[in-house]
């Protein structure tokens, strides 16, 4: 991240908080290769998309909590 700052820090939500509104639209996580710009920039476009449909970040989350507990899990025995 640019000048040591987090996402927290750039636009006040965490990166849970930022996969879950691109998972809402796209029906995956961000792509690692992308930058902090690219993330920020998602996020102003995403959330307008986001803000009329109240149903749509309802009717993912389930399936958001799956496949960010899968991309986050440390494998067993690497500790």
């Amino acid at each position: 991240m640019p000048c040591g700052k987090s996402s927290m820090e750039v636009n006040g939500m965490t990166n849970k908080d930022e996969n879950e509104i691109f998972f809402a639209v796209k029906g995956h996580l961000i792509p690692s290769h992308w930058s902090r710009k690219d993330i920020d920039s998602m996020i102003d476009s995403y959330i307008k998309r986001l803000w009329g449909n109240c149903e749509r970040l309802p009717r993912s989350s389930e399936a958001f909590e799956k496949a960010w507990e899968k991309a986050t899990r440390i494998p067993f025995g690497t500790c």
